[in-house]
């Protein structure tokens, strides 16, 4: 387990200036698992852009989606 000031360091927005190029996470999961929340949070800790994939999509297709149809 880490102690504070080792979760700190770990999430530090200066570890990804030593990344060559950019770096792509995706967060998967079923629905109402939290992936927004966790995906927000690592965005935030890494000092970096957040997107919701459902803003990828047509109108329509949230509608369905929030519907429960595929």
């Amino acid at each position: 387990m880490m102690h504070d000031d080792q979760t700190e360091a770990a999430w530090s927005p200066s570890l990804a200036h030593n990344i060559a190029g950019p770096v792509i996470v995706i967060v998967m999961g079923v629905s109402g698992s939290g992936k927004t929340t966790v995906s927000v949070l690592l965005a935030a800790a890494l000092d970096s852009h957040f997107q919701e994939g459902e803003d990828l999509h047509s109108a329509a297709n949230i509608e369905k989606m929030h519907s429960g149809e595929a």
